[in-house]
């Protein structure tokens, strides 16, 4: 009753209406609009650079942030004075800065190309040390032994001459010379050098995802099934780990992997990041994902073929993948994995192929192996269809104009059978 429509001072709408029930007057104010928006401390410069991310986004009602880095790491968090990060980039190259967030049900994304450039150090010269000089010895001063004075022998006056008894001269103890001890020489630690220049190697370990570190052993063990948000093919992930009864698993799909990582050397579906939140130690998860079947089609490889591989120190691992049945024009499959990372759904060919069978006659995973609770499931053989697959990784649309071909020579046919049939009985 009585709604009414202003501006407040800030300019954000704000709606008065009074309550037909009680007559209370009642307010109901507008959000803005989130506007993403972000700014880096420093944009380029020397290995190893570190940089300081702020996040500048207004309005809106944030609730999740998600920083990747452009070198295979990122920081997600959901509390406000944690979304400014800091990260060190490494290794020299030209990276793409990505910021998500979240705002009430949906989430926003700003994605910069080439926002941080990272260039080599300069030459330095390495000190030439010195060696230290070694201590003198110095010798303890010989000690003068010193006798004690002979006694004179004096007779005694008596008409009797009477020798003294002759008086033992006992000798002042000879001191005992005590020599200081040796010392020992202990030369100076010598002093590690470390070159300034960037690693560049692809042996160097990947930062690892920016979290707050946990003592081993804190928390409850446990495992734990939660549905996935976001928007990739990872529907379903169950994990087992440490304090893990509250855990959030988000996985979004990008559009490419990281610059300075190998391509893998197949066709690739889909890459995603995946990103816990709300855990303390994860030790192992199984990643249960669909393909289209529209999608797979017309490809000289069967469906056993699709594997999940994972990003790990720069380089794709391919992991134990199962196919678990299909549903609602989709292949279903699940996968083991020791943690969450980037992950690429791929078709197996002859370099990379694990030795698994399909999940329809063995079971995909055992409590002895991740110590995941059984779970039973409708599992069932699939017939195997091609796979279709885009060379450069991306969806190929199925094609309907075939379909709608066929269906049209089906109804010629059958109007070409029916006036044949008409004529010959007339």
């Amino acid at each position: 009753m009585y709604t009414s429509l202003a501006l407040d001072g800030a300019g954000n709408p704000r709606i008065s209406y009074r309550d037909g029930g009680n007559g209370n007057l009642k307010y109901a104010i507008g959000i803005p609009p989130l506007l993403l928006n972000f700014t880096a401390s420093s944009q380029n410069g020397p290995a190893p650079l570190t940089v300081q991310f702020s996040d500048t986004s207004t309005g809106g009602s944030p609730s999740l942030w998600n920083w990747s880095f452009g070198d295979g790491t990122w920081f997600n968090s959901s509390v406000t004075a944690l979304r400014n990060p800091s990260h060190v980039y490494e290794t020299p190259g030209t990276y793409t800065v990505t910021l998500t967030v979240q705002n009430l049900s949906v989430a926003s994304t700003l994605s910069r190309s080439g926002y941080v450039t990272v260039v080599a150090p300069p030459e330095t010269t390495v000190p030439t040390t010195s060696p230290t000089p070694e201590p003198t010895l110095t010798s303890l001063p010989t000690p003068t032994i010193t006798s004690s004075p002979t006694p004179t022998l004096t007779p005694s006056p008596t008409p009797t001459i009477t020798s003294s008894p002759t008086p033992t001269l006992t000798p002042s103890p000879t001191p005992t010379i005590t020599s200081s001890p040796t010392p020992t020489l202990t030369p100076s630690p010598t002093p590690t050098f470390t070159s300034a220049e960037g690693s560049g190697s692809a042996d160097d370990p990947l930062p690892a995802p920016s979290s707050t570190p946990v003592p081993q052993g804190a928390g409850a063990l446990g495992c734990q099934t939660v549905n996935v948000g976001g928007d990739s093919a990872i529907s379903r992930v169950t994990v087992s780990g440490l304090d893990i009864s509250d855990i959030i698993v988000t996985a979004w799909k990008i559009a490419s992997q990281p610059k300075g990582v190998a391509p893998l050397d197949r066709p690739v579906y889909q890459y995603i990041e995946v990103i816990p939140e709300r855990y303390t130690i994860i030790s192992a998860a199984l990643i249960e994902f669909d393909v289209p079947l529209f999608s797979i089609a017309d490809h000289p490889d069967s469906m056993k073929n699709v594997s999940l591989c994972r990003l790990n120190n720069r380089t794709w691992m391919c992991l134990p993948t199962y196919r678990s049945g299909s549903n609602n024009g989709k292949a279903l499959y699940r996968a083991e994995s020791p943690e969450f990372s980037l992950f690429a759904i791929t078709i197996q060919n002859e370099t990379c192929k694990a030795p698994l069978e399909s999940i329809s006659t063995a079971s995909p995973v055992s409590e002895k192996s991740t110590g995941y609770e059984s779970q039973e499931s409708n599992i069932s053989a699939i017939p195997e269809i091609p796979v279709k697959i885009a060379p450069g990784g991306s969806n190929t649309e199925f094609s309907f104009m075939l379909l709608i071909i066929s269906i049209m020579g089906v109804i010629g046919i059958g109007i070409g059978v029916v006036l044949i049939r008409n004529r010959w009985e007339g």
